[in-house]
């Protein structure tokens, strides 16, 4: 048996075909979300709710050359965490322990970060190793890791922590002796200490610490990280990455 259809219903059946796919294909993917601290000048913070600094702008410009939009979002830096362990977005910035590595899938490295030991110029304390810290009142930022070794000696109470919000907080604890020694990032405590001679580095760091843009294994990011990887060596080689780097670090004085 044969039905017979007109024309103009078989012209309006394509046309709504057509119409339901371009409605489905005209709907943008949500951008790729990607945690940063919000209190971390250089490298990563917020600033009217929007993020700002080295990381944020390597992040963002990276993500563009591989096509992929990305929303950076400003978080403290326990939420950013938290989120990430969630599973809900990606996070820059980050230190690659063996924990973390269990459930993140990392990229190639952002920066090096180099974190120092501050003390009062008027009582200072010298910084070899771990053991220097022994019985010290330690300024650490909330929520951060400084390494499987610091880690480890933290967990057995070789030494009293404070946690404190910001590195500007941190310097001023000390300044009032409420803490004996504070832990910053080089870049970063310049920014806060500026001129001023009344805290100093130790002569050696505590440790260096490669930065990565890092998303929880749930969400399976591997293809994307490796292209991210390759635009980022791209950049690095062409000179873009350095222009990046100089102006966010002006930008953040």
């Amino acid at each position: 048996m044969f039905v017979v259809v007109s024309v103009s219903k078989v012209l309006a059946i394509v046309l709504a075909v057509c119409l339901g796919l371009m409605s489905l294909t005209g709907q943008a993917a949500p951008p790729l979300q990607v945690a940063v601290d919000t209190d971390n000048p250089p490298f990563m913070y917020g600033r009217q709710g929007h993020a700002k600094g080295l990381y944020p702008d390597i992040v963002q410009n990276i993500f563009a050359r591989t096509g992929t939009k990305v929303l950076i979002v400003p978080l403290p830096w326990p939420r950013a965490l938290a989120s990430v362990n969630a599973g809900k977005m990606g996070i820059a910035g980050i230190y690659k322990t063996s924990s973390r590595m269990k459930v993140m899938d990392f990229s190639d490295p952002l920066f090096v970060e180099r974190i120092w030991v501050y003390s009062l110029s008027k009582s200072p304390h010298r910084f070899r190793n771990m053991s220097d810290l022994s019985g010290l009142r330690v300024g650490v930022i909330r929520g951060w890791s400084y390494g499987d070794e610091f880690d480890a000696a933290r967990k057995q109470k070789a030494f009293t922590i404070s946690e404190i919000d910001s590195d500007e907080l941190g310097m001023s604890m000390l300044r009032a002796s409420r803490i004996d020694v504070m832990l910053s990032i080089q870049q970063s405590a310049q920014l806060v200490l500026g001129g001023s001679q009344d805290i100093i580095a130790s002569s050696k760091p505590l440790a260096e610490f490669p930065t990565y843009v890092a998303f929880p294994k749930s969400l399976k990011m591997t293809y994307l990280l490796a292209r991210f990887n390759k635009a980022l060596a791209d950049a690095k080689q062409d000179g873009s990455y350095s222009a990046i780097a100089a102006h966010a670090m002006a930008e953040a004085r």
